[in-house]
């Protein structure tokens, strides 16, 4: 299975709390403890890299995934 390309992109903290359903306030409390991915800046302001989050979410997708019994 071939896996999906995107070009890279820097989102505002908007975007990032539509993507993941998380508050600005517990992104950065996340960011603190190194469960998210760390910002970077870009003109005074925090972005995120669109394949960070993405790569984010995959992690949790697994981690769901695996913890997940057979059906029977």
């Amino acid at each position: 299975m071939e896996q999906e390309t995107y070009p890279e992109r820097l989102l505002p903290m908007d975007d990032v709390e539509a993507m993941t359903g998380k508050k600005r306030a517990t992104i950065y409390r996340d960011i603190a403890l190194g469960r998210f991915p760390a910002p970077v800046k870009s003109g005074g302001s925090s972005r995120w890299l669109l394949s960070e989050l993405l790569g984010y979410i995959g992690e949790l997708k697994a981690m769901r995934d695996g913890m997940r019994e057979p059906a029977q």
